[in-house]
């Protein structure tokens, strides 16, 4: 009987990883009860507690136990904290009716009260929302020790903004004019539209076939695809910007939309522009000759031609060869001096890829 070692250290990493987290979500679960919460669903994990004439959902989320609740009013407000300082940034579309809500009634004193996990402070529509940190600084495994007590502050604290809120809905008006029509525009933009867009390109590229390592030159790829999705990522800031305008909030939203790039440059050339320069390529292959100079593996299997060189310094120095990344069983059958013939495409974004390649 033959042993596959490698399933077996899978199966049991699987089983270690499963078990870390039925310990964490059980943690979870057993946190909530403590609050003497009642657990309305285990996935996503959702919890409910009264208090007084409200109910409270508290859900644990990427970034901290949110703590959730219902208002009288209708509109958007977001206290968060700073990233690299103390105290509080505050953001709004409506200000006469952010103003109302922040010199009116307590919502402050969340900030003023010494809660040190406490992250922001959200009105959403005719909502309410705290986050609290759940980090532990002295194990990444447990609960911050200092969580169930500021939890519990921080409810008996919400509890008062909840009922000066509602009782404030008697002196001004209790919808905002703009309610959320500016901060649904704003998730469109910086959210929904280019995750969505990539996520739809790729599987509709995946789905017809497209994705693959067929480009003949890996620094070509890079270069061009830096040069294309820096051409759409300034176009759309621009764009986003000019919609937005005051209501972009780009303090918190610019450093956002940075960091989505930021992962496009990483993703996008393997699952958008290599897979679309195959797709979209109209042109006849071309036929070449060549001798393979050099083979070797790095994450994968690679062919050196002696007929092409990079012509630019990204990963390799200039008019060094360009590294072809091919399937393992082309690579066993070939060795240093072997003659291929290519068969070549220019590539709608004139990333040359290899259509075909016969041994000679």
């Amino acid at each position: 009987m033959i042993i596959n070692y490698e399933i077996l250290i899978g199966i049991f990493i699987l089983l270690i990883i499963s078990f870390l987290v039925y310990l964490g979500y059980k943690q979870m679960i057993d946190f909530l009860k403590s609050l003497g919460a009642k657990i309305e669903r285990l996935l996503p994990l959702k919890a409910s507690l009264y208090k007084g004439q409200n109910i409270y959902y508290l859900e644990f989320s990427p970034y901290g136990l949110k703590i959730t609740t219902n208002l009288k009013v209708n509109g958007y407000l977001k206290i968060t904290k700073k990233f690299l300082s103390s105290g509080f940034d505050i953001y709004y579309d409506d200000k006469n009716w952010a103003d109302n809500i922040i010199n009116n009634c307590k919502i402050l004193k969340l900030t003023e009260s010494n809660l040190k996990l406490l992250i922001s402070i959200e009105i959403i529509g005719n909502k309410i929302q705290i986050i609290l940190n759940t980090q532990n600084p002295k194990s990444f495994k447990s609960i911050s020790e200092d969580l169930l007590e500021e939890v519990k502050i921080a409810l008996e604290i919400l509890q008062e903004v909840v009922d000066s809120i509602n009782n404030l809905t008697n002196t001004f008006p209790s919808n905002s004019s703009i309610s959320l029509s500016k901060e649904n525009l704003r998730k469109w933009l910086i959210y929904y539209i280019p995750i969505g867009s990539f996520i739809i390109i790729s599987l509709t590229t995946l789905v017809l076939g497209y994705w693959g390592t067929d480009t003949l030159c890996k620094d070509e790829l890079f270069i061009n695809s830096f040069k294309i999705l820096s051409i759409i990522f300034l176009f759309y800031l621009i764009l986003v910007i000019t919609i937005l305008r005051k209501y972009l909030q780009a303090k918190i939203n610019i450093p956002i939309l940075l960091i989505l790039y930021f992962g496009g440059y990483m993703l996008a050339p393997f699952t958008i522009i290599e897979p679309l320069n195959k797709m979209l390529d109209k042109s006849k292959p071309i036929k070449i000759q060549t001798t393979i100079i050099d083979k070797y593996t790095n994450d994968g299997f690679y062919l050196e031609f002696s007929d092409f060189k990079c012509n630019h310094q990204f990963f390799k120095k200039q008019n060094s060869y360009c590294s072809y990344k091919t399937s393992e069983n082309i690579y066993i059958k070939l060795n240093r001096g072997d003659t291929v013939t290519l068969y070549l495409k220019k590539g709608a974004f004139n990333i040359k890829w290899v259509y075909n390649i016969k041994i000679n």
